[in-house]
């Protein structure tokens, strides 16, 4: 858990609750500054709402305004996540 820190995850809240979140992992690489988009996760309950989806442009966002040179998102097949 070397890499997790509060300030590198965004969360969504809706009922009170946190209903989505992900993580954001700086790094070099022969692209330059990068960020893994890493994590992207939303509660059952709260899915289909877009969240997830805002969440990613937020952190675009973010890692534009920081000046990266590449963002990366590896996507899971939900066969992996117990779907």
């Amino acid at each position: 858990m070397r890499y997790y820190s509060r300030r590198r995850m965004l969360t969504a809240e809706c009922e009170g609750r946190t209903a989505a979140m992900l993580h954001m992992l700086p790094f070099e690489s022969e692209l330059g500054r990068s960020t893994y988009i890493y994590g992207v996760a939303t509660a059952p309950e709260f899915r289909r709402r877009g969240l997830a989806g805002k969440l990613i442009r937020e952190a675009m966002r973010l890692i534009g305004e920081r000046g990266d040179d590449a963002a990366l998102l590896i996507p899971t097949p939900a066969m992996f996540m117990g779907h």
